[in-house]
């Protein structure tokens, strides 16, 4: 049992919330993980929360990130979420505080006396006031995978325990006009701060238009349950930090005490702080912390590839039945709470309606020119219609769904898919898009499973076995002898041939046994390049670039294309050397499945440069002649290495160019191949930490 003191350390809403599992009042036998990323606020380890934010975004891991709208003077934790007195954690954690405290102060007098505070009360700035917070919240609100939900006010010790209503309100609805006048978000769940709440905060977060509530398991008797009605408590169930020991937990505890929650409740709730993930000095990332939440990562992908599914709090718990659906004027999130199958302004309406807050009752209108008394902005959203500011009328109303009739809107169902026809894989087999329903939409099929030794590669069955090679009669070079690409066996792929070895005096090169050059020593050597600065690798996800991200990913994953690149400087290789043998070693993070299937290239060009975030930024590179096809990516121990097939005739070509010389920079471009149909991903620069595991890029040559 957690003694008292563990209670109150336990009840920081400063966090990040991990939740697996399912509600019991909903589909016991679902999985569902959903990531609550806490402490967006401005001055405070921004780089530290960009950093693990980035990460889950870019594992496509769904998360809710709990914003706090306001800023103050007065200080910044209490005294028992540092760590503990004497230590140099704690001075470090001290130091750390009165800067923010300092840079707070600073933006205050500069907004007063601009008068730009904002919608910020007296005495208070907005969290937009940090432009890196603001700027990096506003690229990522549009994800589909981040949800931004309001934590408190100004996260003050205990500053929802003792509130009246009518302040409680206020305070959740300029923490709400804040958050929408920033970044242009209305949130709909809210975490209490420190944990700890009365019911005129629950009453006030409901009538504020709340439909999520989390505190602690321990201090919400209301724990996965509505109270009031509409408003659902998801509380936190375990942490990565244990207060009891000051010390940071290991990934297999978490683990185990996560699966302990799932085995009681269905759901595990895992809270950490930005803090606990910041090193020694409190200015960056600690590398071994980063490791654990990778590795806590890599269970929570494995779930997902086991059946599991994530998403974030405000779409937890929706599953209901028909039986338990909503009728008008009830609060919802999502239209599959509506009996309607339509929510509009967090309140169920039937097509053509809009929902609105009338008084505490929620309520739903159909002249389009009442809409000027939805309470927040005039927006009214999801199904019905949405309000140009102080406009009435259709010319003022752009529909969500369907079109605009009568100053209202038609309702319309949502197509999947796109093309009658089209076809995409799905598990074994493949779906295809058509109507089967007669909605006049078009969705995709039930799943047909491929024949035995087939798997499914951009929507069609294929042979489960892979080319090694592109193009029958090719020759590449292997150790000191010639491979020929062709079939060799009894199946319908192309393989490389047995060794042909050269004669005593000769070398391959070019796939080609040829003489030594007199002017080559016969001295063979052997250089290893490595990764050694960000933006030296990146990867490509569909046509947006990732140079900074901690891992690289290539392979196909539905219709999305992942690719990857990795540019090794200082390449020491004399212009003309007589490659011998060269391979490229990636090291591991995660791969979802056994058919990423991947093709290598180099970048034909003399001296390659660094990657940027010009979109396809990889593609749009100039490849080289020769490939290799590198098929069924292997999995390993996390940060241990893979090594690609022989690429000595990728090498070749880019040294043996006209503008080539020693010193200059040559790539590898790393794509799917044709029939890829999952991905593998690698660990990058930055997610490396400065530790023996970047990409590495071996050559022997004689020159």
């Amino acid at each position: 049992m957690l003694s008292n003191d563990s209670l109150k350390l336990l009840s920081l809403g400063l966090s990040f919330i991990l939740i697996i599992g399912f509600i019991p009042v909903v589909h016991a036998s679902d999985k569902i993980i959903i990531f609550r990323d806490d402490d967006a606020q401005g001055y405070w380890l921004v780089n530290v929360f960009e950093n693990v934010t980035n990460t889950l975004i870019q594992n496509d891991v769904s998360q809710t990130i709990g914003l706090i709208p306001f800023m103050s003077s007065s200080s910044l934790y209490s005294s028992e979420v540092a760590p503990k007195s004497g230590t140099l954690a704690s001075a470090n954690f001290q130091k750390a505080t009165s800067a923010r405290v300092s840079k707070v102060s600073s933006a205050l007098k500069k907004a007063s006396a601009i008068s730009t505070v904002s919608s910020a009360p007296a005495g208070y700035i907005s969290f937009g006031a940090d432009a890196d917070l603001k700027n990096y919240l506003d690229s990522i609100k549009s994800e589909p995978s981040v949800e931004i939900a309001i934590h408190g006010f100004v996260h003050s010790e205990n500053e929802f325990q003792s509130l009246t209503y009518a302040t409680a309100k206020t305070k959740i609805g300029q923490g709400i006009q804040d958050i929408y006048s920033e970044i242009g978000v209305t949130p709909v769940t809210f975490i209490a701060p420190y944990n700890t709440f009365n019911t005129n905060a629950l009453k006030a977060c409901k009538d504020s238009g709340m439909k999520r509530f989390s505190a602690a398991i321990y201090s919400d008797s209301n724990s996965w349950k509505e109270s009031p009605s509409g408003l659902l408590h998801v509380p936190d169930t375990v942490e990565f930090y244990d207060w009891d020991t000051d010390t940071f937990q290991s990934a297999s505890s978490i683990i185990s005490e996560c699966q302990a929650s799932l085995d009681q409740y269905n759901a595990c709730v895992m809270l950490i702080h930005p803090q606990e993930f910041a090193n020694a000095d409190y200015t960056a990332v600690d590398s071994s912390k980063y490791q654990t939440l990778i590795s806590v990562l890599t269970w929570v992908k494995q779930q997902k590839s086991q059946g599991a599914k994530l998403m974030t709090i405000g779409q937890y718990g929706l599953n209901s039945s028909n039986a338990t659906k909503k009728s008008n004027g009830q609060a919802c999130v999502n239209g599959s709470e509506c009996q309607s199958s339509s929510c509009s302004y967090g309140y169920c309406c039937n097509p053509g309606q809009c929902g609105w807050l009338n008084g505490s009752a929620g309520t739903c209108v159909s002249n389009a020119s009442k809409a000027t008394n939805i309470t927040f902005n005039g927006i009214c959203r999801s199904g019905a219609w949405k309000t140009v500011f102080g406009g009435i009328g259709c010319n003022s109303y752009q529909c969500d769904n369907g079109t605009c009739i009568n100053n209202s809107c038609a309702a319309s169902c949502q197509s999947q898919c796109s093309v009658n026809g089209q076809k995409q894989c799905s598990g074994s087999g493949y779906q295809t898009c058509g109507d089967y329903n007669g909605d006049s939409c078009k969705e995709w099929s039930a799943v047909t499973n491929c024949s035995a030794g087939q798997v499914c590669a951009n929507g069609s069955c294929v042979s489960s076995c892979q080319n090694e090679c592109l193009t029958n009669g090719t020759n590449q070079c292997s150790g000191k002898g010639v491979q020929t690409c062709g079939n060799y066996d009894s199946d319908s792929c192309l393989e490389w041939s047995m060794v042909t070895n050269c004669s005593g005096n000769q070398t391959c090169q070019n796939g080609s046994c040829i003489s030594n050059p007199a002017n080559l020593t016969n001295t063979t050597k052997t250089i290893q390049k490595k990764i050694l600065a960000g933006k030296s690798d990146a990867y490509e996800k569909g046509t947006t670039m990732y140079p900074t991200g901690n891992i690289l990913v290539v392979g196909k994953s539905g219709s999305t294309t992942y690719r990857s690149g990795y540019a090794f400087t200082g390449v020491e290789i004399p212009k003309g050397a007589i490659i011998i043998s060269a391979k490229l070693k990636l090291p591991y993070n995660w791969r979802s499945g056994a058919t990423a299937n991947t093709i290598l290239y180099g970048e034909a060009i003399d001296n390659s440069g660094q990657f940027t975030t010009t979109a396809s930024n990889i593609t749009k590179r100039q490849k080289t002649t020769a490939s290799i096809a590198w098929n069924s990516l292997p999995s390993a121990t996390w940060g241990n290495f893979i090594t690609s097939p022989d690429i000595s005739g990728i090498v070749r070509e880019v040294t043996g160019r006209s503008g080539w010389k020693a010193g200059n920079s040559l790539t590898i471009l790393h794509y799917e191949a044709a029939n890829a149909a999952s991905t593998w991903e690698g660990i990058s620069y930055e997610g490396c930490k400065g530790g023996n595991c970047t990409a590495i890029l071996e050559v022997q040559y004689i020159g």
